[in-house]
């Protein structure tokens, strides 16, 4: 299949990103996205506070009843309460027109860890009534469901707020990478036809949820040997071109060092492809459950608001 399809396939890639600097597709995928200082900085903090408090007997300072523990219930729930404008956000028209998407889901990722944080401490990290209980394990359940929502969100995206990797982009990445080799490879026809065989046996639909999670797990040593035992190839193919083209020893070597990255840049794009085939789906089911846990979040808590009024 690749094989057939790879002169149209490079031509429509060549087409689409012409103008673009070569170099931007290989360091989009070879550079990791850079850590936010701040970032690290806050759920640090955050957890040092957690564990503070947790170690803490803070029941001579904050009553649930009154005064700074009864205020940090009342700010911890409109916390939790505002996570539903950032999916609102997305379906309201006008609101779209209020700030660049990712400065509200960081909002919405601050509210949805400070809020759970200030109901912690509202009830000192300790169980009361029922309908309290029920509650704070609503708010705990909805709370790890959101982490592990964003992971998924992180394997999709780049960055923590970054873009969407799409798979439009992914698969242009590939073929920019792989037309960089074309030149080599059709001076080494089996490493040629090795990677294409590669490349459809990876890109495959899986048949179910574990072969799909079982070529996840083995994308990544696959592609690193596969890089690896390539070298050796690129090496005198390299070679045999420059003499052929009257290179001297530094172009030669130049030549060198781009083969390797656009080979690992192109591994790296299949692998990158699986992934985003894997957790995309995983975050659509994640989404379907989250959604469901939030209002049974927003229902436990207001039986709870109601209860300690009025009794």
């Amino acid at each position: 299949m690749a094989v057939e399809v790879l002169a149209s396939e490079g031509a429509s890639a060549r087409a689409a990103t012409a103008g673009r600097p070569a170099q931007r597709s290989v360091d989009r995928l070879l550079q990791p996205p850079r850590a936010r200082l701040g970032t690290w900085t806050f759920f640090l903090s955050t957890g040092l506070l957690v564990l503070w408090g947790w170690e803490t007997d803070l029941e001579d300072y904050i009553t649930a009843e009154s005064g700074v523990g009864y205020a940090l219930g009342i700010i911890g729930g409109v916390m939790m309460l505002s996570l539903l404008i950032y999916p609102l956000r997305k379906r309201i028209r006008w609101l779209k027109r209020i700030g660049a998407v990712r400065h509200w889901f960081r909002a919405h990722m601050v509210l949805g860890v400070l809020g759970p944080v200030c109901i912690l401490f509202h009830c000192n990290f300790h169980l009361g009534s029922l309908n309290s209980n029920v509650a704070l394990f609503s708010m705990l359940t909805v709370a790890i469901s959101g982490i592990i929502g964003r992971y998924f969100y992180g394997k999709i995206h780049y960055g923590l707020y970054g873009a969407r990797s799409t798979l439009e982009q992914l698969r242009l990445d590939t073929s920019d990478a792989r037309d960089h080799l074309r030149e080599l490879l059709e001076q080494a026809p089996a490493l040629r036809n090795r990677l294409l065989e590669f490349e459809d046996h990876a890109l495959a639909t899986p048949p179910t949820v574990l072969h799909s999670l079982w070529r996840l797990l083995t994308i990544t040593p696959r592609t690193a040997w596969l890089r690896f035992s390539s070298t050796f190839t690129l090496r005198p193919t390299v070679k045999l071109l420059a003499r052929s083209r009257g290179w001297d020893r530094a172009r030669c070597r130049q030549a060198q060092i781009e083969a390797r990255q656009y080979l690992a840049a192109y591994l790296v794009a299949i692998r990158k492809l699986v992934q985003q085939h894997f957790f995309e789906r995983l975050f659509g089911l994640w989404h379907v459950l989250h959604v469901p846990l939030f209002i049974m979040l927003v229902l436990t808590a207001t039986v709870h608001v109601i209860a300690v009024h009025m009794f």
